[in-house]
């Protein structure tokens, strides 16, 4: 810190301040830069703040200009040239606005209708506007927000570093409450033809990742307050015909904040799924389900039934692929029952059983079939009929399989053998028994 002040700030003063390693609300700051000058009533305040995430480093500068009144108890001044840069976007403010701190008795704020401009290395210009006064205190506050356009690599700072989100983002918000009054919530965010992402370790090793996709044609969701809490709709549409939305009532004025709704899928292709899930070669097929939500915020619940049909399955360097998956099940809660058919090849089988979240994720399973088909070429070729019983614990990673498994046919090509592959112990002796040609009869 590094500057002067002139009669308590009363006449003109300069100070400059210069941190590292800063914390401020709960985060902390590369550097901090500011330089105040001015007097008490009249003076200007340049800021410039650096910080880094898990996911990019962020920029922030601003120009306050103002000057405090301490019979009112108040300052007042403008917010300007305000700038939000991160590695892949950069929020600017558009124009100027007012601004009235009030510090007596009650903390307030008061700050003038205006907009933030982006840009970045995607194309088009996305805007965030107040377009009305903003008003926060104890005793009342209002937002009203408009969104336009704005390109979702602005949030990355705050995103988990293995998630992406890559789209264009469009929305309205308005925000009122009362000291004694349930705040008032009305909102309506929405994304079309966006991706999401998840990066996922390629090499360990090398240090390698890639990121893996999931595209929709639209996302949105509905926040708006109602006699019983809080109603969230949110809808999505995957393209194909597939569709799906979750309605549920929120009462967060109640212990435990329970929830009450309704879940629905339709004909959503399990195929979107396969990129998170990178140990699966091949999964695709449709789910339907039709339920109601139920428990609380923190411990939601299920009920319904779901249908899965047509559905294809196999999994990386295991040597069998189900096709023709059709089932049925039930949904009571933290539990669910299965009951379905399946095609291996030729072979067919059947599939039942339960998984239970109630604490720990676990599935029980009974799997029955006959000739089904396992096959990695060139090596292996059979047709096996199970009748087995299988515990999976994931958390734990325990699996526990039970019962019988026949082989009626099978094929085995071992590869080419060399001199290395088996060497012989030093107490085995050979026998060269051909001598003149009568082999086959000494055999």
């Amino acid at each position: 810190m590094l500057g002067k002040v002139v009669n308590f700030g009363q006449s003109p003063s300069q100070l400059s301040l210069k941190a590292r390693q800063l914390g401020v609300a709960n985060r902390e700051f590369n550097t901090i830069e500011a330089l105040y000058q001015g007097t008490a009533s009249a003076h200007t305040l340049n800021l410039k703040a650096n910080t880094q995430t898990e996911a990019t480093a962020v920029g922030v500068t601003a120009k306050v200009q103002g000057g405090l009144n301490l019979d009112a108890k108040t300052w007042s001044g403008v917010l300007a040239n305000g700038r939000i840069a991160t590695d892949y976007a950069t929020l600017s403010q558009r124009q100027p606005a007012e601004m009235v701190v009030g510090f007596g008795e009650a903390t307030s704020i008061k700050l003038a209708s205006h907009c933030w401009q982006t840009a970045g290395n995607t194309s088009g210009k996305g805007s965030v506007c107040l377009r009305e006064p903003l008003i926060a205190s104890d005793k009342q506050g209002k937002i009203d927000l408009n969104v336009q356009n704005l390109d979702t690599s602005l949030l990355a700072p705050v995103m988990p570093k293995d998630l992406s989100w890559q789209a264009k983002v469009n929305g309205n918000a308005k925000v009122n409450w009362q000291q004694g009054s349930t705040p008032s919530i009305n909102a309506t965010v929405y994304s079309d033809n966006g991706k999401f992402g998840l990066v996922q370790d390629a090499d360990l090793s090398r240090g390698e990742s890639q990121t893996l996709t999931m595209g929709y044609d639209r996302v949105s969701v509905i926040a708006k307050s109602v006699s019983g809490g809080l109603k969230l709709r949110t809808d999505i549409k995957a393209g194909e015909g597939a569709s799906g939305y979750a309605d549920v009532v929120v009462d967060p004025s109640t212990e435990g904040k329970p929830i009450a709704g309704a879940v629905v899928l339709k004909e959503l292709d399990l195929a979107i799924l396969q990129p998170f899930f990178p140990g699966i070669r091949t999964l695709r097929g449709n789910v339907t389900m039709a339920g109601t939500l139920g428990g609380s915020l923190a411990s939601p619940k299920v009920y319904g039934d779901f249908n899965v049909k047509n559905t294809a399955f196999a999994l990386l360097d295991l040597p069998i692929s189900l096709t023709n998956i059709n089932a049925k099940g039930t949904v009571q809660g933290k539990t669910a029952t299965i009951d379905g058919t399946f095609m291996s090849g030729e072979g067919k089988g059947t599939l039942s059983g339960a998984v239970d979240w109630q604490q720990d994720l676990q599935a029980k399973l009974g799997i029955r079939g006959e000739r089904l088909v396992i096959t990695q070429p060139p090596l292996l070729y059979a047709q096996i009929t199970p009748d087995i019983n299988v515990i999976v614990k994931p958390k734990q990673r325990f699996v526990d399989i039970e019962g019988v498994v026949t082989v009626p046919t099978a094929t085995l090509r071992p590869p080419e053998a060399n001199g290395d592959v088996i060497t012989k112990s030093d107490d085995v002796g050979g026998l060269a028994r051909g001598l003149v040609g009568y082999i086959e009869d000494v055999l």
